[in-house]
């Protein structure tokens, strides 16, 4: 389910989508894809709070679901803790 702005059709702007499995994305759209500033929630409750560029992630911090860093991303690569 998607709420938010849509542009020619596609997710585009602000939005929040919510998928049949319980996973969340809450942030930017650019023309249907995950881009610009978002935070994604996995239904384990694991969190990715950071930038997207293209449907990837770019530049941010995951977090399992007690607040603790799991993985660290820049430029769409994991880097070491």
């Amino acid at each position: 389910m998607y709420v938010g702005e849509i542009v020619s059709g596609q997710l585009h702007g602000q939005g929040t989508y919510t998928f049949p499995d319980g996973r969340k994305y809450v942030g930017e759209w650019k023309y249907g894809k995950l881009h610009g500033q978002g935070e994604f929630t996995w239904s384990n409750g694991d969190k990715y709070e950071g930038e997207w560029k293209d449907g990837k992630i770019w530049k941010g911090i995951t977090y399992d679901k007690n607040g603790n860093i799991k993985y660290k991303y820049v430029y769409g690569k994991e880097i070491e803790q």
